[in-house]
Protein backbone atom coordinates (compact mmCIF):
# COMPACT_ATOMS: atom_id res chain seq x y z
CA UNK A 1 0.00 0.00 0.00
CA UNK A 2 1.20 3.66 -1.02
CA UNK A 3 1.57 6.32 1.58
CA UNK A 4 -1.45 7.99 -0.83
CA UNK A 5 -3.29 4.68 -0.59
CA UNK A 6 -3.08 4.49 3.24
CA UNK A 7 -3.87 8.24 3.53
CA UNK A 8 -7.45 7.30 2.19
CA UNK A 9 -8.15 4.05 3.27
CA UNK A 10 -7.05 5.04 7.01
CA UNK A 11 -7.63 8.90 7.85
CA UNK A 12 -7.10 8.45 11.43
CA UNK A 13 -3.27 7.45 10.99
CA UNK A 14 -2.79 11.18 9.44
CA UNK A 15 -3.10 12.26 13.35
CA UNK A 16 -4.39 16.00 12.03
CA UNK A 17 -5.85 18.12 15.42
CA UNK A 18 -7.28 15.49 17.43
CA UNK A 19 -8.75 16.67 20.99
CA UNK A 20 -6.73 14.22 23.31
CA UNK A 21 -8.18 14.12 26.63
CA UNK A 22 -8.31 11.59 30.00
CA UNK A 23 -12.09 9.77 29.71
CA UNK A 24 -13.60 11.74 32.10
CA UNK A 25 -12.97 15.14 30.50
CA UNK A 26 -14.08 14.08 27.20
CA UNK A 27 -17.18 16.63 25.85
CA UNK A 28 -18.32 14.01 24.07
CA UNK A 29 -18.48 10.52 25.14
CA UNK A 30 -18.36 6.89 23.37
CA UNK A 31 -21.05 4.23 24.20
CA UNK A 32 -19.64 1.27 26.33
CA UNK A 33 -19.12 -1.02 23.41
CA UNK A 34 -16.30 1.53 22.44
CA UNK A 35 -15.23 2.22 25.97
CA UNK A 36 -15.11 -1.21 26.23
CA UNK A 37 -11.84 -1.71 23.79
CA UNK A 38 -10.50 2.04 24.39
CA UNK A 39 -10.20 1.67 28.42
CA UNK A 40 -9.08 -2.21 28.59
CA UNK A 41 -5.34 -1.39 30.45
CA UNK A 42 -4.19 -4.75 29.00
CA UNK A 43 -2.17 -6.09 26.10
CA UNK A 44 -4.35 -4.77 22.67
CA UNK A 45 -2.24 -7.18 20.51
CA UNK A 46 -3.40 -10.12 22.81
CA UNK A 47 -7.22 -9.39 23.34
CA UNK A 48 -6.69 -9.74 19.14
CA UNK A 49 -4.58 -12.80 18.81
CA UNK A 50 -7.56 -14.41 20.85
CA UNK A 51 -10.55 -12.91 19.02
CA UNK A 52 -9.44 -13.27 15.54
CA UNK A 53 -9.28 -17.30 16.27
CA UNK A 54 -5.98 -17.90 14.75
CA UNK A 55 -6.30 -15.04 11.76
CA UNK A 56 -4.52 -12.24 13.32
CA UNK A 57 -2.46 -10.64 11.22
CA UNK A 58 -0.43 -6.99 10.82
CA UNK A 59 0.43 -5.00 8.31
CA UNK A 60 3.09 -2.31 8.27
CA UNK A 61 1.73 1.32 6.04
CA UNK A 62 4.77 3.25 6.89
CA UNK A 63 7.99 3.12 9.00
CA UNK A 64 9.86 6.18 8.81
CA UNK A 65 12.41 8.96 10.10
CA UNK A 66 10.37 12.40 10.65
CA UNK A 67 11.07 15.63 11.95
CA UNK A 68 8.94 15.82 15.43
CA UNK A 69 6.22 18.43 15.55
CA UNK A 70 5.99 20.62 18.45
CA UNK A 71 2.54 18.41 19.61
CA UNK A 72 4.62 15.24 19.34
CA UNK A 73 7.58 16.55 21.49
CA UNK A 74 5.02 17.55 23.99
CA UNK A 75 2.90 14.07 23.77
CA UNK A 76 6.15 12.74 24.36
CA UNK A 77 6.85 15.00 27.19
CA UNK A 78 10.76 15.85 25.71
CA UNK A 79 11.06 19.30 24.91
CA UNK A 80 14.59 18.51 22.56
CA UNK A 81 14.10 16.00 20.06
CA UNK A 82 14.39 16.94 16.31
CA UNK A 83 13.64 13.65 14.67
CA UNK A 84 11.33 10.64 15.45
CA UNK A 85 11.16 6.77 14.00
CA UNK A 86 6.95 6.50 13.31
CA UNK A 87 5.18 3.59 12.73
CA UNK A 88 1.81 3.23 11.23
CA UNK A 89 0.47 -0.41 11.14
CA UNK A 90 -3.15 -2.16 10.72
CA UNK A 91 -4.14 -5.15 13.03
CA UNK A 92 -6.56 -7.32 11.32
CA UNK A 93 -8.36 -10.10 12.07
CA UNK A 94 -8.28 -12.72 8.45
CA UNK A 95 -9.08 -9.59 5.76
CA UNK A 96 -10.68 -7.29 8.46
CA UNK A 97 -9.26 -3.88 9.74
CA UNK A 98 -9.80 -4.11 13.41
CA UNK A 99 -7.58 -1.30 14.48
CA UNK A 100 -5.27 1.43 12.75
CA UNK A 101 -2.35 2.42 15.29
CA UNK A 102 0.56 4.99 14.84
CA UNK A 103 3.47 4.63 17.28
CA UNK A 104 6.37 7.05 17.48
CA UNK A 105 9.67 7.57 19.72
CA UNK A 106 12.34 9.92 19.82
CA UNK A 107 16.09 9.61 18.13
CA UNK A 108 18.20 10.40 15.37
CA UNK A 109 18.34 8.77 12.37
CA UNK A 110 22.06 8.99 11.65
CA UNK A 111 23.11 8.29 15.06
CA UNK A 112 25.36 4.77 15.74
CA UNK A 113 25.40 4.70 19.52
CA UNK A 114 26.21 1.29 21.00
CA UNK A 115 24.51 2.96 24.18
CA UNK A 116 21.00 2.41 23.02
CA UNK A 117 19.34 0.42 24.97
CA UNK A 118 18.62 -2.77 23.54
CA UNK A 119 14.49 -2.59 23.56
CA UNK A 120 14.90 0.69 21.82
CA UNK A 121 16.79 -1.54 18.87
CA UNK A 122 13.84 -4.16 19.30
CA UNK A 123 10.76 -1.94 17.90
CA UNK A 124 13.80 -0.29 15.54
CA UNK A 125 13.66 -3.89 13.95
CA UNK A 126 10.10 -5.22 14.50
CA UNK A 127 9.12 -5.39 10.81
CA UNK A 128 5.32 -7.01 10.92
CA UNK A 129 5.56 -8.39 14.23
CA UNK A 130 3.31 -6.17 16.47
CA UNK A 131 4.82 -3.75 19.06
CA UNK A 132 1.97 -4.69 21.47
CA UNK A 133 3.92 -8.07 22.18
CA UNK A 134 7.24 -6.21 23.10
CA UNK A 135 5.78 -3.78 25.35
CA UNK A 136 3.82 -5.93 27.32
CA UNK A 137 6.33 -8.69 27.90
CA UNK A 138 9.51 -6.40 29.07
CA UNK A 139 10.11 -5.85 33.17
CA UNK A 140 10.96 -2.11 32.68
CA UNK A 141 7.80 -1.13 30.62
CA UNK A 142 5.37 1.85 32.60
CA UNK A 143 2.28 2.88 30.83
CA UNK A 144 0.55 6.64 31.56
CA UNK A 145 -2.88 7.51 31.36
CA UNK A 146 -5.50 6.47 28.57
CA UNK A 147 -6.38 9.74 26.42
CA UNK A 148 -9.20 9.37 24.06
CA UNK A 149 -10.69 11.63 21.19
CA UNK A 150 -13.53 11.54 18.81
CA UNK A 151 -11.95 10.48 15.54
CA UNK A 152 -12.58 10.90 11.38
CA UNK A 153 -14.21 7.67 11.53
CA UNK A 154 -14.79 6.71 15.09
CA UNK A 155 -12.77 6.59 18.63
CA UNK A 156 -9.32 6.87 18.91
CA UNK A 157 -6.98 6.44 22.34
CA UNK A 158 -3.46 6.87 23.16
CA UNK A 159 -1.07 6.61 25.94
CA UNK A 160 3.03 7.20 26.65
CA UNK A 161 5.45 4.73 27.17
CA UNK A 162 8.33 4.10 29.03
CA UNK A 163 10.64 1.47 27.90
CA UNK A 164 14.21 1.59 29.60
CA UNK A 165 13.43 5.15 29.96
CA UNK A 166 13.00 6.08 26.59
CA UNK A 167 8.82 7.43 26.08
CA UNK A 168 7.13 6.15 23.41
CA UNK A 169 3.48 7.09 22.45
CA UNK A 170 1.70 4.68 21.10
CA UNK A 171 -2.03 5.73 19.50
CA UNK A 172 -4.87 3.55 18.25
CA UNK A 173 -8.14 4.01 16.07
CA UNK A 174 -10.71 1.43 16.78
CA UNK A 175 -13.00 0.92 13.68
CA UNK A 176 -16.26 -0.23 13.18
CA UNK A 177 -15.33 -3.30 12.13
CA UNK A 178 -13.58 -4.41 15.37
CA UNK A 179 -16.55 -2.80 18.00
CA UNK A 180 -19.13 -2.95 16.22
CA UNK A 181 -18.63 -6.72 14.63
CA UNK A 182 -20.18 -5.43 11.18
CA UNK A 183 -22.17 -2.92 10.36
CA UNK A 184 -25.25 -3.71 13.23
CA UNK A 185 -25.66 -1.06 15.36
CA UNK A 186 -23.90 1.60 13.88
CA UNK A 187 -24.80 5.52 13.75
CA UNK A 188 -23.67 7.65 10.64
CA UNK A 189 -20.93 8.89 12.94
CA UNK A 190 -19.35 5.52 13.55
CA UNK A 191 -20.82 5.73 17.32
CA UNK A 192 -22.50 2.63 18.64
CA UNK A 193 -25.57 2.01 20.59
Amino acid sequence: MTALDWKAAFPDLQDDGYDWTLPEDAAQQPSKRWLDWMLDAGSLTKRLQQLSHGTFNLAVLEERWETASAEQRTALGISDAQHLWSRRVVLRGGDTAWVVAHSYLAGEPDRQDTATPTSVEAILALGDQPLGALLFEHPSMRRGPIEICKTKTGWGRRSRFTLDGTPLMVAEYFLTALVCGGTEGKGSDGTVA
